[in-house]
């Protein structure tokens, strides 16, 4: 099975499944001296065709075409560790995957360029590089950057149809940032989360928030230790309330405060981006849209990448189309 963040486990058949299922295929070449080798690697995806990251074996989800892109060409079954967990229809601009495997005779490049040729047309694998056994792409990390995406308006766009959420109403940007300010610190976000599992809980430490105007778009960006279940989604779905009246300011910090315990909600899957996983204690950079920056983030644990970064942001991707 792989490790997921702060969310409660999905149906997961096993491993066994993708096993057989190489069996079938014709491999790539890998070192087959049993060499040991330990990668990390950033993806991206349009999440509208998944039902989410977590393997299910009845499901197409990004883990499954990931991991059978994975054992193909390492010729290995591959357990990975996944920074950041997305439900159906969310998307990623740099998710991090870890695992460990054989040694690529072709090195990095060759290893890149067969997992490449082998994943769909709506996932991208941006970088892969190496690392040691201590490092862990969830439990490493330090923080995860979120972008929720509002398109305000009624004329109907096809492009953006399944990667925003369009509502009919205008945004009032005062009073949402004004409501935004207040997520910053540490919580109990239960009114924003889907019921947590027995055990779990949904406090979290929200390191920083923006609401930007992009073109005719409103991005909601959000940077946290961790996030539960719907977490975003449901912030969201309050802060829309919010800039159309339905809730006030004051309702909704009385919400991030554990006063209000009413779950609002949650916006559309449809308009969230996993933007990137962070590995260095957090620090805001400057202003930058994230849909057109460099791809990926890679962690300083990494001492050798793949040198096929051609692309020089992520508008070219194939999974960004």
């Amino acid at each position: 099975m792989s490790l997921f963040d702060d969310f409660e486990p999905e149906a997961n058949a096993g491993p066994e499944v993708l096993g057989e299922a190489l069996t079938e295929v014709e491999f790539e070449e890998a070192v087959p001296s049993g060499a040991v080798s330990y990668y990390v690697a950033s993806i991206s995806y349009i999440g509208t065709e998944f039902h989410g990251v977590a393997y299910q074996s009845s499901q197409r989800t990004v883990v499954g075409v990931l991991q059978l892109a994975l054992e193909r060409s390492l010729r290995s079954t591959i357990e990975m560790v996944v920074a950041g967990r997305t439900d159906a229809g969310v998307h990623a601009f740099g998710q991090i995957v870890s695992f460990s495997g054989p040694t690529h005779k072709a090195g990095l490049d060759g290893l890149y360029q067969s997992i490449s040729r082998q994943l769909p047309d709506d996932v991208s694998l941006n970088w892969i590089g190496l690392t040691d056994f201590e490092f862990s792409a969830r439990f490493s990390a330090k923080y995860r950057h979120y972008l929720y995406r509002l398109e305000p308006g009624v004329d109907s766009d096809a492009v953006w149809a399944r990667r925003a959420w369009q509502i009919p109403n205008s945004i009032d940007m005062a009073s949402m940032r004004s409501a935004s300010y207040v997520l910053i610190g540490e919580h109990d976000f239960s009114g924003f989360c889907k019921k947590p599992e027995v055990g779990s809980h949904s406090v979290r430490r929200v390191l920083d928030v923006r609401v930007t105007e992009r073109g005719r778009f409103v991005d909601f960006e959000i940077w946290a230790n961790a996030f539960c279940h719907q977490m975003v989604r449901g912030i969201v779905g309050g802060l829309v309330e919010v800039s159309t009246g339905r809730l006030s300011v004051a309702d909704f910090a009385q919400m991030v405060l554990g006063e209000g315990t009413k779950r609002r909600s949650p916006a559309p899957a449809d308009g969230l981006y996993l933007v990137n996983v962070g590995y260095e204690p957090f620090k805001l950079r400057p202003y930058a849209d994230p849909f057109e920056v460099l791809v990926g983030e890679v962690p300083v644990a990494v001492y050798a990448i793949s040198s096929c970064l051609e692309r020089a942001g992520r508008v070219g991707q194939k999974s960004n189309r």
